[in-house]
């Protein structure tokens, strides 16, 4: 939320708001009720699934919703359409620290309970909705995000260059229109399942 201050209280200066993540998406749409503003991003921003008018200065487009704002951001930021290699995460609160590497596409988690599987995505989680606000530490160069439930499909779509991780117990990854529907992204995912998911 300091962000979203400073967007506010310094309307001379372009702060970067990929630094309080989604949740500042919801304040910066009121903010432009009030007046003009400019913002840089270094991700694509989930501004909702309402309409909005947001001026992409890189082409000077105006559009409307995230089916239109998706396709031009998608162009201009950093290292979209980019996930290749391995990327380094760090995930930590006051209790538990997680320290790991994703080298591929897909990544399946496989263990016994209670090893601090669900723990790790619920802390991600925690840390993708609350942002600024969660006692949870993330540290990754690109966004680590949790999708889950019959809205999975949705998720999906408001989500590019990100790391995506789903949790034991969602069913939709061992149907082949979930394999179908991520090789068309640029996402990596990380699925926790004790069994195998032969679709992918």
């Amino acid at each position: 939320m300091k962000t979203v201050i400073l967007i506010k209280n310094v309307p001379e200066k372009i702060f970067n708001a990929s630094t309080c993540g989604d949740n500042c998406a919801t304040w910066i749409l009121k903010l432009s009720e009030q007046r003009n503003i400019t913002i840089n991003l270094r991700h694509i921003m989930n501004f909702g699934e309402g309409s909005f008018n947001i001026r992409i200065s890189n082409t000077d487009t105006v559009v409307h919703s995230m089916k239109e704002l998706v396709p031009i951001a998608g162009l201009y930021v950093q290292g979209a359409g980019k996930m290749k290699g391995s990327y380094s995460i760090t995930v930590q609160n006051k209790r538990i620290r997680y320290d790991f590497q994703i080298r591929r596409n897909i990544t399946v988690i496989r263990g016994n309970s209670a090893t601090g599987k669900t723990t790790l995505i619920d802390m991600i989680r925690e840390h993708y909705e609350e942002g600024e606000n969660s006692a949870v530490e993330l540290r990754c160069d690109k966004q680590c995000a949790v999708i889950d439930g019959r809205s999975w499909k949705g998720q999906l779509s408001d989500l590019s260059d990100s790391i995506v991780f789903i949790d034991e117990g969602n069913q939709f990854v061992f149907s082949d229109e979930f394999a179908s529907f991520i090789q068309k992204t640029d996402n990596y995912y990380v699925i926790v399942s004790r069994e195998g998911i032969p679709s992918l």
